[in-house]
């Protein structure tokens, strides 16, 4: 992970995403009513939210990269302005890589260990 960017770990990276897609679950419970009215407030909230986080983190990342180029130093270091781009895109991305990999070992988990279950038998009176 990435230290000193918020909301770019792991867990702000789950966090962004499930409240962006809190509105198209949420959507998808109105369609086969389970929603109820008061359900679509907390929704539009945490999509607030993430929203807010997620323009933050791009707005974070923008001004970094106007601070690296602005410098000469930093500057010719760096080749091309697409070498620069990388530095505000790649904290994403290893961390959606990272939580790609444990969501994943916790499903591969979760099917192993069902498989190795024993069934419950029912109990007598």
């Amino acid at each position: 992970m990435v230290a000193g960017v918020p909301g770019i770990g792991l867990s702000g990276v789950f966090y962004i995403l499930c409240g962006l897609f809190m509105p198209v679950i949420e959507f998808f419970s109105v369609v086969f009513g389970k929603s109820r009215r008061h359900r679509w407030k907390l929704v539009m909230t945490q999509f607030s939210l993430s929203a807010g986080i997620l323009l933050a983190s791009w707005g974070f990342g923008l001004l970094v990269g106007m601070i690296v180029t602005a410098s000469p130093w930093v500057a010719r270091s760096f080749r091309s302005l697409n070498d620069i781009n990388v530095l505000k895109v790649w904290p994403f991305f290893l961390s959606l890589a990272t939580l790609a990999v444990v969501l994943g070992s916790l499903w591969l988990f979760n099917q192993v260990s069902a498989k190795n279950r024993r069934p419950r038998r029912a109990a007598r009176k």
